[in-house]
């Protein structure tokens, strides 16, 4: 089995096929460091142990994908559909994130800065508040999963009327805040 091959299938949205040559090879890991997989269809992809480093998911559906123990450091999953993934377990979950966040903007405009993670024990973009506002859980899910995996995953967990898309945490200040009020109206009317 050449990573080749099943990198061309993947990217194909040949999912059946790539599960069949894993299965086939005893779910090997596979080393997909980097790939890019811009608006791919990989629903219900099996990616268990698969080292996604730095990939391009950017609106890839991975609607009922298996994320489990794939390691997403550095990926990009911006607009990416996590409907039903198999995802890790204990997610910590922000009640209201975005009424919260919005609190913390409306109380220091500077709070939010979409260009950094974090930028100090005050300021953070909207996946650095995600992991802030989790408290320890979240400095921890960050420690294993990378800033951008670990805010989407809270984010998600904490927000239904999102329904599995990730959020573009790489949005301008503006774009991000309009998202984030129109976010924490829904919120509002979940009540």
């Amino acid at each position: 089995m050449r990573e080749e091959d099943l990198l061309t299938l993947l990217q194909q949205g040949k999912i059946a096929e790539f599960d069949e040559l894993r299965r086939k090879h005893r779910w090997k890991p596979i080393d997909l460091r980097g790939a890019n997989f811009w608006d791919a269809n990989l629903t219900g992809a099996n990616l268990t142990g698969a080292n996604l480093t730095r990939a391009n998911l950017t609106r890839a559906n991975l609607t009922g994908a298996n994320l489990t123990r794939a390691n997403l450091t550095g990926a990009n999953l911006t607009r990416a559909n996590l409907t039903g993934a198999n995802l890790p377990e204990h997610i910590p979950v922000v009640k209201n994130f975005f009424t919260r966040l919005m609190e913390i903007i409306e109380q220091d405009s500077e709070a939010l800065n979409m260009c950094d993670w974090h930028t100090c024990e005050t300021t953070h973009c909207m996946a650095g508040w995600a992991i802030q506002l989790a408290g320890e859980a979240g400095l921890v899910a960050e420690s294993f999963a990378g800033t951008q995996y670990a805010g989407a995953l809270i984010i998600n967990a904490s927000c239904p009327c999102l329904k599995g898309v990730v959020p573009d945490f790489f949005a301008s200040n503006d774009d991000a805040l309009k998202f984030i009020k129109e976010c924490a109206e829904k919120e509002k009317e979940l009540v």
